[in-house]
C-alpha cells in the first residue's frame, strides 16, 4: 500500500477538480466570478466553486476568486462529515489562503 503525505492528497483533490473542470477559454475572468457570485447567491456553492476555480485558470492572480475559493473550501468542509474530505476541504482553504498572504500580503481580509 503506497502512504500519501497530506500534502499529496490536497495535490490530488485539486488535479481531480482542474481535470473535472469544462474549457473556459472563451470567458473572461470577470464574465465567469459574476457567473460564480450568481451560484453563491442561488446557494450552489460546490458549483460555484467550480466557477471560482475556472477564474483562476483565466486569471491565476484573481484576488477574488481567490479569496472565494479559501471561502467556500471552509464553509463546503465545515458541513463535510467525513472527517478525511473534511480535512482535504480545510487543508485547501489554507492553500489558497497562503496564496493570497503571499500575493496581497498588505490586504486586510
Amino acid at each position: 500500500m503506497i502512504m500519501m503525505s497530506t500534502y499529496g492528497r490536497i495535490g490530488l483533490f485539486l488535479i481531480l477538480i482542474i481535470g473535472s473542470m469544462p474549457s473556459v477559454s472563451a470567458q473572461s475572468a470577470s464574465q465567469l466570478y459574476a457567473e460564480g457570485v450568481q451560484l453563491e447567491s442561488n446557494f450552489q456553492e460546490l458549483s460555484a466553486l467550480f466557477k471560482y476555480r475556472n477564474v483562476l485558470l483565466v486569471s491565476p492572480n484573481h484576488q477574488q476568486a481567490l479569496y472565494k475559493c479559501c471561502e467556500l473550501m471552509c464553509r463546503i468542509g465545515a458541513r463535510e462529515s467525513n472527517k478525511k474530505n473534511r480535512d482535504i476541504y480545510f487543508q485547501s482553504a489554507m492553500m489558497y489562503a497562503n496564496v493570497l498572504l503571499k500575493l496581497f500580503p498588505n490586504h486586510d481580509e
